[in-house]
């Protein structure tokens, strides 16, 4: 239902996809099991927007919740500026905000992402970010980098490798493989798998993600704690 309201809000304010002007937007769900018994689910949508048609601008929105465990849910916006080096690669920064049981928190940091690269003649994209995150008036902080690739190896299928590591009070690090595939019309598909490294004990997930994308779906992905470290 969330991803549905989404997506008709990101439909109504669609216009012409172009450089300047509206460019494209992105609705998912995310469901991730987690090896100790319970399930997080995170339900997401961006939008970009050409200022310029080199200077563009991202925002996001999004909601996780848990079942299986009373850990309580989130709600989540955040904005990035970029700039569109070349049609392939562009640059920028982030920023995000994230209301928790817990308290609040901040996401602040840069990003990278380029499609110019092959693999064997299959196109590889590769996305990478440095961010900051913590606590309002709180201690809770960490300081974290993550590199996510896709290789399209057929015209409907990408294989994904993600790495996350964290520092600070998130002492995590984070690997993930897994595959998408385009099954029309803007609606995709995909699984992962992931480990999570801690101090004294490991994790495993195993993720179900589906997504709707229209006109050229959002720049950059998604930076929340939930995108970092997946059914945590």
């Amino acid at each position: 239902m969330k991803t549905h309201v989404l997506a008709i809000g990101f439909s109504l304010a669609a216009g012409a996809v172009s450089a300047q002007g509206f460019q494209g937007a992105d609705v998912g769900m995310d469901l991730t099991r987690n090896t100790g018994d319970f399930t997080q689910g995170h339900y997401h949508g961006s939008a970009t927007y050409g200022i310029t048609p080199a200077l563009i601008t991202q925002v996001d929105l999004g909601y996780t919740d848990y079942y299986g465990v009373s850990f309580g849910g989130s709600r989540n916006v955040g904005a990035h500026l970029g700039y569109q080096l070349s049609p392939t690669a562009a640059i920028g920064g982030f920023w995000g905000f994230e209301d928790w049981p817990q308290g609040n928190y901040q996401a602040y940091g840069i990003e990278a992402k380029t499609n110019a690269g092959a693999i064997a003649g299959n196109p590889l994209t590769l996305e990478g970010y440095l961010v900051n995150y913590s606590q309002n008036g709180g201690n809770y902080s960490f300081t974290g980098g993550g590199i996510d690739a896709g290789l399209q190896v057929s015209p409907a299928s990408t294989v994904n490798l993600g790495l996350f590591s964290g520092g600070g009070d998130l002492d995590n690090d984070r690997v993930s493989i897994g595959v998408n595939y385009a099954v029309g019309n803007g609606l995709n598909v995909g699984l992962e798998a992931g480990h999570v490294f801690q101090p004294g004990s490991d994790e495993n997930t195993l993720g179900l993600n589906l997504s709707y994308q229209l006109g050229n779906g959002s720049k950059f992905k998604e930076r929340t704690f939930s995108s970092f470290l997946p059914g945590l």
